[in-house]
């Protein structure tokens, strides 16, 4: 299935696992989906997010408030994908062939995410005041102009956002011992290390918004 996938979906995947053990859930569900669609810039999702000014940190308040956080291990060698998300994962193979596309592109999953009308996920995006139509629409239109040049900028304050927030809630002071334990390495250094590529994330972070503001 996933040699259909476009570089951002699969990228997307990558993010939507680590969502998952932020979160500490046992599966991959459509919320971690939904997260991870909106935090890959060079998406069509996120695009499309952005055209309907839908940010991360609104869709991130409305999932947490949907969906909560578990206690599943920190660590883990695999994750399995719960049967909500692989439906939406089949919806989004369908939705591409409807449209006679070989590959699924993050737009054909973000319709997806909210064609699984039970999950949270499509619960945010509907609370958020998305509708189906209406989504199809500008994905579409969004996916005619994927050629178009997109302003870089945005997305690269979109992308720094993410790996600051998910930097900092994955290597939580109450983790570090854990992680300590697993890797080896001293609680302190754990603490430095976060600490330095979370300054490193602000700076360019507020950079990037000073290039938008002059």
């Amino acid at each position: 299935m996933f040699d259909r996938f476009t570089d951002p979906a699969k990228r997307m995947l990558t993010r939507a696992r680590v969502e998952c053990l932020r979160r500490r859930n046992e599966e991959i569900d459509d919320a971690h989906l939904l997260l991870a669609l909106a935090s890959v810039p060079e998406g069509t999702a996120a695009s499309v997010l952005r055209r309907m000014n839908l940010g991360f940190e609104a869709l991130w308040r409305e999932v947490g408030r949907l969906s909560p956080d578990g206690t599943a291990p920190l660590t883990r060698d695999s994750i399995p994908f719960s049967k909500r998300a692989k439906r939406v994962l089949e919806l989004a193979l369908t939705e591409a062939r409807t449209l006679g596309d070989f590959h699924v592109d993050t737009g054909y999953l973000l319709l997806a995410i909210l064609l699984e009308e039970a999950g949270p996920a499509a619960q945010a995006l509907r609370a958020l005041g998305v509708e189906v139509e209406d989504l199809r629409r500008n994905v579409a239109e969004c996916r005619a102009r994927k050629d178009s040049p997109e302003a870089q900028a945005p997305s690269h304050a979109s992308d720094l956002l993410w790996r600051r927030q998910r930097l900092e809630g994955l290597l939580r002071e109450e983790d570090l011992p854990a992680l300590s334990a697993a890797s080896g390495v001293p609680v302190a250094t754990l603490s430095e290390w976060r600490d330095g590529l979370v300054a490193a994330i602000e700076a360019s972070f507020r950079g990037t918004l000073g290039t938008l503001g002059s």
